[in-house]
């Protein structure tokens, strides 16, 4: 025990023991640090966030009195030039306006306050084809399918978180598909789900990146600098699919395109007859339209644009 190649071994140990310590408390600090700065950084985002939510509920009702007006110009305006110049204005602020919208629904869904679903009765088959056929009103240079296994198959469905759905996907298929190109989407029924598949022959996505792009403001390397977009879109779509009970895939190939399944369960279906509103007898026999808006300048607008109505306007709900 007390040889020169005993106290070579003990040397040894104590030097190797010694470099543990000092190593593990250097990675006790470091991740001490990258703990601290990840705070800091969710901190910042979490400021960050709440910023551009308070600007989105100001910009909301300005916005809207842009909309509102340039649309009624546009379906008023006689000269070419002119109208092709409020129809540019028109397609940006939509765009800023989508861009809002969903800056409000990633903060509804991160504070739990947009969890509920609200369902309404709907033929889900002529809902679908309805919102292709809005695409393809837009973007003309495109050719759009559309197929179905039924004719007709009524749900009951949250149509504004199913409309989000839908749209987000097929923008994305739109966004990263060359002009020309092909954009097929399907609905097919069975006894319990819906299946939705939304495919397109864009550029792809990278199969190390597929399970990352429904974390939010995620984007793929293949989009980023060469595409527009904010990475909300397929985050809110995931979560609104889940929140429905359903599940959503992806299958894709660099250059050779991607498709979306989506997967819902069926809720409802049997016919239901609408509840009969009394009639209420008026010296004025245009139909009337209740008017229910906080804003009055809005509220005013959209009297001004329903004239041919009998307009009631009410600021809340208590009214």
């Amino acid at each position: 025990y007390d040889s020169v190649w005993a106290w070579i071994i003990y040397w040894i140990l104590f030097a190797c023991l010694s470099l543990w310590i000092i190593n593990f408390f250097r990675l006790k600090f470091k991740l001490k640090l990258e703990r601290i700065e990840r705070e800091k950084t969710l901190e910042a985002v979490g400021h960050r966030i709440s910023f551009i939510t308070n600007i989105s509920h100001e910009l909301k009702t300005p916005l809207s009195m842009i909309i509102g007006p340039v649309s009624k110009l546009i379906s008023e305006e006689k000269n070419v030039a002119h109208r092709g110049q409020l129809e540019l204005v028109h397609k940006n602020a939509l765009k800023l306006n989508e861009m809002i919208h969903s800056a409000l629904e990633v903060d509804r869904i991160e504070a739990d306050s947009d969890m509920q679903l609200i369902y309404s009765h709907i033929d889900v088959v002529a809902f679908c084809k309805d919102i292709v056929k809005g695409f393809e009103e837009v973007f003309t240079q495109k050719q759009f399918v559309y197929s179905s296994n039924v004719s007709s198959r009524m749900i009951d469905a949250d149509v504004v978180k199913l409309e989000s759905i839908i749209t987000n996907i097929i923008s994305n298929s739109c966004k990263y598909s060359d002009d020309k190109s092909t954009i097929a989407v399907s609905v097919n029924v069975d006894d319990e789900n819906i299946v939705f598949a939304f495919s397109d022959d864009g550029m792809g996505i990278p199969k190390e990146e597929q399970p990352l792009i429904f974390q939010r403001l995620y984007q793929s390397s293949t989009t980023i600098g060469n595409k527009e977009g904010t990475g909300i879109g397929l985050y809110l779509v995931k979560k609104y699919v889940e929140m429905q009970g359903g599940s959503i895939q992806v299958h894709s190939e660099i250059g050779e395109g991607t498709v979306f399944t989506v997967v819902l369960p069926i809720v409802g279906g049997e016919d239901k007859i609408p509840a009969q509103t009394p009639a209420v007898e008026q010296s004025d026999n245009r139909k009337c339209v209740l008017i229910v808006e906080d804003n009055e300048s809005i509220a005013d607008f959209i009297k001004y644009v329903l004239s041919d109505y009998r307009c009631i306007i009410a600021h809340n709900g208590r009214a």
